[in-house]
């Protein structure tokens, strides 16, 4: 599976100031027929690299701030992200497993971020 990282970011009402992914490669995914069940709640959240990633190596695990608290998951990415890194999560692969891009939140330039 090929991962982009282009993808399109927009708050709209809704997602209580969230990023959301308004298109790109979580934009309506059903989850490839792997009969797990996606957790989209979790898509368009950012959160922080704990253990590193390792590209096509291998996952690490993340820290995602969802559903009014911060949770763990398994983290895949196109490009190994060092710990600490800001990402931000463009598809859920069920069973607590997520995709992710690096991250840099365009209104922390502005004052207006959440970092």
């Amino acid at each position: 599976m090929e991962l982009s990282s282009e993808v399109r970011i927009g708050r709209t009402s809704g997602t209580r100031g969230r990023p959301r992914i308004l298109e790109g490669p979580a934009r309506g995914y059903e989850g490839g027929g792997r009969g797990m069940e996606q957790d989209d709640a979790v898509i368009g959240c950012t959160g922080e690299v704990l253990v590193g990633t390792r590209g096509s190596g291998g996952p690490g695990e993340v820290l995602v701030r969802v559903r009014g608290g911060s949770e763990t998951f398994l983290a895949w990415s196109e490009e190994p992200l060092p710990r600490g890194a800001r990402i931000l999560v463009v598809q859920s692969r069920g069973t607590r497993q997520v995709d992710v891009i690096e991250w840099a939140d365009p209104l922390d330039e502005l004052g207006l971020g959440t970092g």
